[in-house]
């Protein structure tokens, strides 16, 4: 059977209150007392009951974590919330918005029957509208036109990295491969793609969508790979693609090479998010890689102040994601 404070407090002879103050450090109990408490609990390998605690201070030590979408960059993102969470002494409740037509509150509704004491989320509207009437602290990971705080990658930013290194090496017949979401109303992607492109007076060669079917990854790999074929097959096809994720352009690629097309000799290709398989990929890939390790420990450090202080003002963040250059787009590193 658990130990509980009740037998320390016997064992010790002093109240139940005196234990509680002892186990949390407060410096209303005597150092000696606090110290032969503190030394009875190690021994008795005490473990605080966590939902007795959660109603005295009404508090869960728990976040939630709404996820949106599926795959290789997802996983970084998760693993990184995951072990940010554990450090700073907070389990982790992960969902899923799949954008899924008649399921959009299911995520929110199952992190407030939970208790979480605050969310992170992907930058879905519906999402940050349930959020909001639940009244819960919340932190958007990704871009967000509603008043909350967020932390994101510039993908402006990001997108002129990729211009201003292809056009660098020659290329100005530029397409962009996007994919198509109900999480976010507009591609901030795309259109950073295309005033880096004007900005140097060039006009895209194509801006593609490719449509949204559901989360799967399969979905997504399957439509870059028809798209890149299409493309391929263009009397007067682009010499270099920039593509709204690694996903989609590791699928391109695919795609291009079954249509004759060399990578990067003919057609030039940049993905973005900087996942691991990009690096083992025939060529390497070329990317915008996210900065994964300073945005989580930015939006936990965020929504964790917004916990302590739910008045706290609305706070926005930015963070320029690094190129990294690999043999995908024509560049040896550090060209």
């Amino acid at each position: 059977m658990a130990v509980t404070i009740k037998d320390i407090a016997e064992l010790a002879n002093v109240s139940h209150t005196t234990v509680s103050r002892a186990l949390a450090g407060s410096s209303l109990v005597n150092p000696d007392t606090r110290e032969r408490i503190q030394h009875l609990a190690t021994e008795l390998d005490y473990r605080p009951n966590g939902i007795a605690r959660s109603l005295v201070r009404q508090t869960t030590n728990t976040l939630g974590f709404i996820m949106g979408g599926l795959g290789s960059f997802t996983a970084l993102v998760i693993e990184a919330v995951c072990l940010g969470a554990l450090e700073r002494g907070y389990d982790l409740v992960t969902t899923f918005n799949a954008g899924t037509p008649g399921l959009e509150t299911h995520p929110v509704q199952q992190l407030v029957d939970r208790r979480v004491d605050g969310v992170l989320f992907w930058g879905s509207p519906q999402n940050e509208m349930e959020l909001r009437k639940s009244r819960m602290p919340r932190v958007c990971l990704g871009d967000h036109e509603g008043e909350v705080s967020q932390v994101t990658t510039d993908r402006a930013a990001g997108m002129e990295l990729a211009v201003r290194h292809l056009t660098s090496l020659g290329r100005t017949q530029v397409a962009y491969v996007g994919r198509g979401t109900t999480l976010e109303p507009r591609d901030p992607k795309r259109e950073g793609f295309t005033a880096a492109m004007l900005r140097r007076e060039l006009e895209p060669a194509a801006c593609l969508t490719l449509p949204f079917e559901g989360p799967s990854m399969s979905h997504l790999r399957k439509a870059a790979y028809e798209v890149a074929r299409d493309l391929a097959r263009w009397p007067q096809p682009p010499d270099a693609i920039v593509c709204a994720s690694d996903l989609v352009a590791l699928s391109l690629m695919a795609g291009l090479r079954e249509e004759g097309r060399r990578v990067p000799e003919d057609i030039a290709v940049i993905g973005f998010d900087g996942i691991p398989e990009g690096e083992f990929s025939d060529p390497p890939l070329t990317t915008i890689a996210q900065p994964v390790d300073q945005l989580v420990p930015l939006a936990l450090d965020m929504l964790l102040a917004q916990i302590a202080d739910p008045d706290l003002p609305v706070q926005r963040m930015a963070l320029e994601p690094p190129l990294v250059v690999r043999r995908s787009c024509g560049a040896t590193t550090g060209e």
